[in-house]
Parts: C-alpha cells; structure tokens; sequence
C-alpha cells in the first residue's frame, strides 16, 4: 500500500487553558534599537517573570507574574479545588514600583517568620543605567495576607538583574541569595556583577567580593 503521511503536528502533553484568564502581560513600547543599533535582539522584553509559593498559607500553590516596565505584577491564589482567584488590587504592595521590570522572582522564608516574601529582580533596559527601577526587591509577608515593601532589607545596588536563586551559603541556618546580573542598559554585551547576598537575619549583605 501507500506510505503513511507524517503528521505535521505531533501530539504534545500540553493543552492550551484558560484557568488564569484576566491575568494578561503586556510589554510597553520601547525601542531598543535606538541607542545600540547594532543589538541582536530586544533587551527589554524578556519577562514575565514567575514564581510558584503559597503566599497566604492556605497549603495550596499561589502564582506571582511580574509586570512588565510600566505595569505591576499580579498575585494569582489557588484553592484546593485547583482554581484561581486574581484580582488586580488584593496585594498592592508591588503597585508602587511599576517602572521596574520584574524578571527574576522567588518566594522564600527570609526572617524565619515561618511564612513565604517575595524577591522581585529588577531587569530591562528600559530606564537610564544607575536608575531606581533597577533596584530589587523584597517584599515581606505580613502574615495577615499583606506584603510590606521592605528596601532595608536589599543592598542599593541598581543593577539590571534577570535571575535569583537562595541556599544557605554560609550554613547559618538562613537562606542566602544569589543574584544574577544580565545586562548593562545601553552597553550590550556588557553584563553587571553577579552578587552573592548573605541573609544576617535583618538584611542581606553584599560579600560578593569576599566569596568569589
């Protein structure tokens, strides 16, 4: 007989869902290309960042989806019937710090409180070098369903950053964080110092130079 016709589109595990409708992320216009003509791609348009937690202690996963530069990110709670709750103003803590680009983000336990923060790297390239937006940060759970901005927390370092990763370098029984830094605005292919934080207890210290 006849040789079999290949299918063109093999079968995938994955089914497209609409369980996060309303959660929408939208990149602002930018041009890129303008001061560095020359890039291979677009900078400014790597997130959105994501992070999987249970933010409000209920012992189901919640979904944090950073916001691109001039929007804010969102929390998204699920339930024991796996279903999602999303409303734009549950948690404004992150409201206030729309001009920065969310990419990186871990939930983890950094006072001991027994409850999930919030890291938030800063990335993009869409504000000048050195400015605010590149600052990260740390949002602190209240334990009352409420996030409290906590910059005393967080070197000022105002770098573009892209990911986070948190282990106990120093064995004190705290999480530490890894930074990691993508990319210098304006001067592609440089990159910023990726920068090892170590967690005292009430903040995290740069010894990126002592450790590395």
């Amino acid at each position: 007989g006849p040789p079999a016709t290949p299918s063109l589109r093999p079968p995938t595990w994955f089914a497209a869902s609409d369980e996060l409708f309303g959660v929408e992320h939208a990149e602002q216009p930018f041009d890129d290309f303008a001061a560095q003509p020359l890039l291979p791609w677009r900078l400014s348009q790597w997130g959105p960042g994501l992070a999987v937690g249970d933010a409000n202690g209920d012992g189901h996963d919640d979904l944090f989806v950073g916001g691109a530069a001039g929007s804010r990110g969102v929390l998204v709670l699920g339930d024991r019937q796996g279903e999602w709750e999303f409303s734009p103003d549950l948690f404004p803590a992150w409201n206030e710090h729309t001009a920065s680009e969310d990419l990186g983000c871990l939930w983890l336990d950094v006072d001991g409180d027994g409850d999930q923060d919030l890291f938030v790297a800063s990335g993009g390239v869409e504000s000048p070098a050195g400015d605010e937006a590149y600052r990260d940060r740390l949002y602190l759970n209240q334990g009352n369903g409420e996030f409290a901005y906590a910059p005393q927390w967080l070197p000022d370092l105002r770098e573009s950053t892209a990911a986070v990763a948190a282990a106990d370098f120093d064995r004190d029984g705290d999480l530490d964080l890894f930074v990691g830094g993508r990319t210098q605005p304006g001067a592609y292919p440089r990159a910023p110092q990726s920068r090892l934080l170590v967690n005292d207890g009430t903040r995290f210290i740069d010894q990126t130079t002592q450790a590395l």
